[in-house]
C-alpha cells in the first residue's frame, strides 16, 4: 500500500517512519505549512498557565517561553508529548478535544491566579478563549505562528495519481483536509479519487473531505496518530490479501 500524507513539513518524518514500520510506503505533498511569528514582535503577558491545542504550538513554545516549569495544559497526549520533549516539565493533556481541554483546564487552575495564555495560530480554530472566559477565566489568545495554504499539488502527487498508484490520503487537520479539497475542485488536475480512502484522525476532519468522490472515507477510532497509523496497517493488511477498503 501506497499512502499520501498531506501533514505540515515538520511532522513528515515521524509519521513516514510509523507508516514504514507498518510495511506502507508514502509520498509527502504538505497542505499547510508553519511559519512562526518573529517573538521580537511579541508581547508575551505575565500568566499562571499556558493552554496548546496543537503540535506546532508545542514545538515552537521554546522560542517564546524561557521558564520550563511554566505549567502547560494541552489538549491531547502528542501534542503534550511534543512540549516534554522540547523540555517543559509541567505538561498536562486533557486526552480530548477543546471541551475536555476546557474541562481539564476548569478542574485544576484557579480563576483568581492570574491569566491564561492560548498560544497557537494567527487564525484561531474553536472558542476555547471565550469558553474559558465564561467559565470565570481571564484568559487571552497569543499567536506564535501563521500557517500557509498550499496553492498547488507537487508535480509528483499527481503524477502517483494519474498512475493510480495512491491507495490512501492521510488527513490529520480540518485545514489541511479543506486545503486538498480546496485544491481538487480547482479542476487544473485530471485524475480520480474514486479508487483512493480517505484516512482522517477525526469526525472533524472528515466532515470536510466529503464531496470529491473517495473509494471511502474512513476514521481513526482516536485522535491520535498512533491509532491512525494502526487503521492504515488494517488497511494495508485487507488490500494485501486482494480486498479493498
Amino acid at each position: 500500500m501506497r499512502v499520501l500524507v498531506t501533514r505540515p513539513v515538520g511532522r513528515v518524518p515521524a509519521t513516514v517512519n510509523a507508516l514504514a514500520a507498518c510495511r506502507v510506503s508514502a509520498i509527502c505533498d504538505p497542505m499547510l505549512t508553519v511559519e512562526p511569528v518573529a517573538n521580537g514582535s511579541i508581547k508575551m503577558p505575565a500568566c499562571q498557565a499556558l493552554a496548546i491545542t496543537s503540535v506546532a504550538a508545542a514545538e515552537l513554545l521554546a522560542g517564546y517561553i524561557s521558564d520550563v516549569t511554566t505549567p502547560i495544559y494541552a489538549v491531547g497526549d502528542t501534542t503534550a508529548n511534543a512540549a516534554l520533549q522540547h523540555g517543559f516539565q509541567n505538561v498536562r493533556s486533557a486526552k480530548g478535544d477543546v471541551l475536555t481541554l476546557v474541562d481539564l483546564i476548569t478542574n485544576l487552575a484557579d480563576p483568581a491566579s492570574g491569566r491564561l495564555l492560548h498560544l497557537g495560530s494567527e487564525d484561531v480554530a474553536g472558542d476555547l478563549v471565550e469558553t474559558l472566559q465564561v467559565r470565570g477565566f481571564c484568559a487571552e489568545h497569543v499567536a506564535i505562528y501563521r500557517v500557509r495554504e498550499a496553492t498547488t499539488f507537487l508535480s509528483a502527487t499527481i503524477s502517483a495519481f494519474r498512475e493510480g498508484e495512491v491507495s490512501g490520503v492521510l488527513f490529520f487537520s480540518p485545514r489541511s483536509a479543506r486545503t486538498f479539497v480546496r485544491l481538487v475542485n480547482l479542476r487544473t488536475y485530471t485524475f480520480s479519487l474514486k479508487r483512493v480512502a480517505a484516512v482522517c484522525l477525526s469526525n472533524a476532519v472528515a466532515s470536510e473531505i466529503e464531496t470529491v468522490g473517495w473509494e471511502k472515507i474512513v476514521i481513526s477510532e482516536r485522535p491520535t496518530m498512533a491509532s491512525l497509523i494502526e487503521l492504515v496497517s488494517a488497511i494495508s493488511k485487507m488490500q494485501s490479501g486482494g480486498d479493498r477498503v
